[in-house]
């Protein structure tokens, strides 16, 4: 199987974006989502309307990056779900991919915490579920020899699974003092829905 080599993106890249999401999470906090305008996103991180343009489609697109991310991440640490222990069942063995995740949710609490919350918008809990089905569907080769547990079919458990990463995603945004990242992703990885495709 050959490996895609990861390339890290370029500095500048990085702080551009950082400054034009952190702008976006301020205006969205301060007037909602509907009401901000993508000028006001281009004043508030003060670049110009190109290099908006340049790392984003819309405001909308803005907003699904953070979840676009979620789905990189999966894609690029598959590899740690290739492990035999995975498929053994074994307890001692954590995923590095479910700990990345978390990690990365950690990290961009802030506009997690916002779109999914109480307030949040729907759309970003459902784009989330799915960067997690489409994961699990284009990688289906990755639990050929695990036995069925039921006849249930996969594509329902697959569902399921991506549900329910979404129901802890909130349920650990929602704690005063969350778990860390790692914590998390052991807890998840030991329920019993977890990768039993």
């Amino acid at each position: 199987m050959s490996q895609k080599l990861a390339v890290k993106p370029d500095p500048r890249v990085r702080r551009t974006q950082k400054l034009l999401r952190d702008a976006f999470l301020a205006l969205v906090l301060e007037q909602g989502f509907e009401a901000v305008r993508v000028i006001e996103i281009i004043e508030r991180a003060e670049v110009n309307r190109a290099t908006f343009y340049h790392h984003y489609r819309s405001k909308r697109d803005l907003l699904r990056s953070w979840t676009q991310e979620v789905g990189t991440l999966l894609d690029t640490g598959a590899v740690s779900l290739e492990d035999p222990r995975v498929n053994a069942g074994s307890d001692e063995y954590l995923p590095a991919v479910v700990v990345n995740i978390f990690e990365h949710i950690a990290t961009h609490a802030s506009y997690y915490r916002l779109m999914l919350g109480r307030h949040g918008l729907g759309s970003i809990a459902s784009d989330m579920e799915s960067q997690v089905i489409q994961f699990l569907e284009r990688r289906a080769d990755l639990f050929e020899n695990t036995v069925p547990v039921s006849d249930v079919p996969i594509s329902m458990r697959t569902r399921a699974y991506a549900a329910q990463f979404v129901g802890i995603v909130k349920w650990w945004l929602e704690q005063d003092v969350p778990p860390a990242a790692e914590q998390i992703a052991s807890w998840t990885w030991d329920l019993p829905i977890r990768l039993e495709l």
